[in-house]
């Protein structure tokens, strides 16, 4: 098991080596690429584009071939990475149709060229409009077009569990539920005939929404391949440390990070214990951030140590 967290924020064109040093230096070995900032879902949804993707094949490997280097130098793997989302904006079908020829084969491509094993993908979100089950079939008719883009390939897709925004209340969406996402990706790895899709747990989505995190973690099983761990107030979407938040005067934690950590012990989760934390860094001021970062890092360490010494399910426990 490793420590990571995502690139936003930290990795920045303007100078690409300092990000991967201080990430390297802060204690972390995994980088969570953020793909997803170079066409981010503000513009999307708008319908904005600027065309990034525009370029060729080659040009895209050309392009990030120097994150592969540097992270080779700096003894650091890509454990996952992010692609730009929404892929379906309901009424705007000329970006839509841009997400789907030219976004998502590419962020495929990029994947391949960092030699990232996962990329997370948010499923379309249509519910608001069509209903549940449109929205599963449409999910399902879009996602089974891409299986001849991942078999026989080392990268997998994994579906986020997301949430909505009702009348100004948060609720669950698509995969929000462990019955559904299970749904989602036992029918699509049975078309594929093998596995071509996992699954990301962002915790934090699902503490805005009450979610049980034991149950959540324990139904999906070895399905869960990545994560994406950060905090909030069970209100808004604040993506901070860790153990930031609690409630009645600091008596208990906003998030169930025990059911997190046991859950994950449970299911023999071996893979990264990645940082979705950006916001929590970007607010301090610049000469702590360094520090905050290897706070985040050291958060980590210690999860990666409760998930080592929780109790199995079949140790003794005595009650009394």
């Amino acid at each position: 098991m490793k420590v990571g967290v995502q690139s936003k924020g930290i990795i920045i064109d303007t100078n690409i080596e300092e990000g991967f040093q201080r990430i390297k230096e802060a204690g972390f070995q995994c980088i969570d690429f953020s793909l997803d900032q170079y066409m981010v879902n503000s513009d999307i949804y708008a319908g904005k584009n600027l065309h990034f993707f525009d370029k060729s094949e080659d040009e895209i490997r050309d392009y990030f071939s120097k994150h592969h280097d540097y992270a080779k130098k700096y003894g650091l793997s890509y454990s996952q990475m992010h692609m730009p989302y929404p892929l379906y904006v309901y009424g705007k079908e000329e970006i839509s149709q841009y997400m789907w020829e030219q976004v998502v084969p590419k962020s495929l491509l990029v994947c391949e060229t960092l030699e990232c094993p996962y990329i997370v993908v948010h499923p379309f979100k249509i519910r608001t409009q069509l209903g549940i089950e449109a929205e599963k079939e449409e999910n399902i008719r879009f996602f089974k077009k891409l299986i001849p883009m991942l078999r026989g390939k080392t990268y997998k897709i994994c579906f986020e569990n997301l949430y909505e925004n009702r009348n100004g209340r948060l609720v669950p969406g698509v995969c929000a539920y462990p019955e559904e996402a299970i749904y989602y990706l036992d029918t699509l790895n049975e078309m594929a005939g093998e596995e071509c899709f996992g699954f990301c747990f962002d915790v934090g989505h699902a503490n805005l929404i009450g979610m049980d995190m034991y149950r959540m973690i324990t139904m999906l099983g070895n399905r869960l391949k990545v994560l994406h761990l950060h905090d909030n107030d069970g209100i808004y979407d604040l993506h901070q440390i860790p153990y930031t938040f609690t409630r009645e005067r600091g008596k208990a934690l906003a998030t169930d990070w025990e059911g997190v950590l046991q859950g994950l012990r449970d299911i023999g989760f071996g893979g990264t214990l990645s940082f979705e934390t950006y916001p929590g860094m970007s607010c301090f001021p610049e000469s702590i951030k360094q520090k905050v970062l290897e706070l985040i890092a050291e958060i980590g360490k210690e999860m990666q140590q409760r998930i080592l010494i929780f109790p199995t399910p079949d140790s003794e426990v005595t009650l009394y």
